[in-house]
């Protein structure tokens, strides 16, 4: 059986050489997350959809007549008295 100094020994020279593959595992998951989030953030941001004509909204201006909501024009200026 292994006497504690020994084991200590023996863990230290195992976390030594694992800890820069862990570190590097670390980094790369990490990377790798980023692009994907990244990637699918940019790919369904409605910027973009607009810019490729894919957006599939109603135009604005109709989508408030039809909704009775008050344009920007109507706001709440236009209720104070003067």
């Amino acid at each position: 059986m292994l006497d504690r100094v020994q084991l200590k020994y023996e863990a230290k020279a195992i976390t030594k050489n694992a800890a820069v593959s862990a570190y590097l595992f670390t980094l790369l998951y990490l990377a790798i997350g980023l692009v994907i989030y990244f990637g699918y953030g940019y790919k369904h941001s409605i910027i973009t959809q607009a810019q490729k004509g894919t957006l599939n909204a109603a135009p604005a201006a109709a989508a408030d007549e039809s909704a009775g909501v008050p344009s920007v024009h109507e706001g709440a200026h236009s209720t104070i008295e003067h």
